[in-house]
């Protein structure tokens, strides 16, 4: 009995949530959300929601994505987390990408290149 009762506590428990944008509060697909200290970690679905694997006693989540401000969330006895990811200016610098998805220096190029402003985008 006692075994059962050890198995059982130390057992892992579902968290869930949704990251969104806070300027346009749409959900970002492809967030990356890992449990700190570990190898676990998932994906942000279309919508920006997700579903973690953690231990009982809580820890550490960790949001990145591109072009935002990394975040880091205690979880405690959450079982729903949800988020809002600012924008990150100094994060945002050139980066051009070819056609094979390779990213590399402009000047490095050997061909044509087509830029675009934020304003475009």
């Amino acid at each position: 009995m006692l075994v059962f009762v050890l198995y059982a506590w130390a057992q892992d428990r579902t968290v869930s949530g949704k990251v969104t944008d806070s300027d346009s509060g749409e959900g970002l697909p492809g967030v990356n959300v890992l449990l700190k200290g570990t190898g676990t970690g998932v994906n942000t679905d279309i919508d920006g929601n997700y579903k973690i694997s953690v231990p009982s006693d809580g820890g550490t989540l960790v949001f990145t994505f591109i072009g935002m401000q990394k975040q880091e969330i205690s979880i405690g006895a959450k079982s729903v987390v949800d988020i809002q990811m600012e924008t990150d200016i100094q994060q945002l610098s050139e980066v051009v990408v070819t056609a094979l998805g390779q990213e590399r220096e402009r000047r490095s190029l050997g061909y044509a290149v087509t830029s675009l402003t934020e304003e475009q985008c």
